[in-house]
């Protein structure tokens, strides 16, 4: 499933443990995978070494049973002792070069950019993908950076051959346009985790991304 060809295009789901906290990540994940997700990114802040990486290696089979990529988010080390699909790199996180190293040639790295300058940088790097954003003003997570919007996610998808995952601030009313711009993907996770029905939410969100692309 690694690089280009091989990254699914539609909703990128993010299970995050500060996001409805009266549900395990184990929970989340499952009710993520019902509603059809092929790629879900594990996103553990708030946990403990032992337990965190007890849920990083239930969730990855989890996403292996249902055939769905499993990316843990910033900790290379969760991602390797979990046998998850690879890793997302963050700002403030290791340097890609090194990470590749740790990780490999066969699992899947992942980068957060900004601009086409980041985006170049990060192919020469050996990323899989680029998570572009923010798109829109996050309602989960400080960015201090002026959101891109739709036509600044066009000029960075446009301009790589890396699928592009938008990130920040997409929902159900918005998804749409995101996937109208080229991304091959779109991550939520307030609008989905946060939904009365987290399976239906999913789908939803997913009809609408196929919509957009064929628009």
């Amino acid at each position: 499933m690694k690089g280009v060809r091989g990254f699914p295009s539609g909703l990128y789901a993010i299970c995050d443990d500060a996001v409805r906290p009266d549900l395990t990540l184990q929970e989340k994940a499952g009710r993520l995978l019902e509603g059809g997700v092929r790629v879900m990114q594990l996103r553990i802040k708030g946990n403990a070494a032992a337990p965190a990486l007890a849920a990083a290696r239930e969730v990855a089979q989890l996403c292996r049973r249902a055939d769905a990529i499993c990316i843990i988010d910033d900790r290379v080390d969760y991602a390797l002792m979990s046998d998850a699909d690879g890793v997302h790199l963050g700002d403030d996180d290791l340097p890609p070069s090194e990470v590749r190293r740790l990780l490999g040639p066969d699992k899947i790295m992942g980068l957060t950019v900004r601009n086409l300058e980041m985006a170049t940088a990060a192919r020469d790097a050996g990323a899989d993908y680029l998570g572009v954003g923010p798109v829109f003003a996050s309602t989960t997570k400080p960015i201090h950076v002026k959101p891109l919007g739709i036509e600044g996610l066009r000029a960075i998808a446009s301009g790589t051959v890396l699928p592009v995952v938008a990130i920040s601030g997409i929902n159900l009313s918005n998804i749409g346009r995101v996937a109208g711009a080229g991304a091959r993907g779109a991550a939520v996770i307030a609008d989905l985790l946060e939904a009365p029905d987290v399976p239906a939410r999913a789908r939803a969100l997913a009809s609408e991304f196929a919509l957009g692309r064929g628009r």
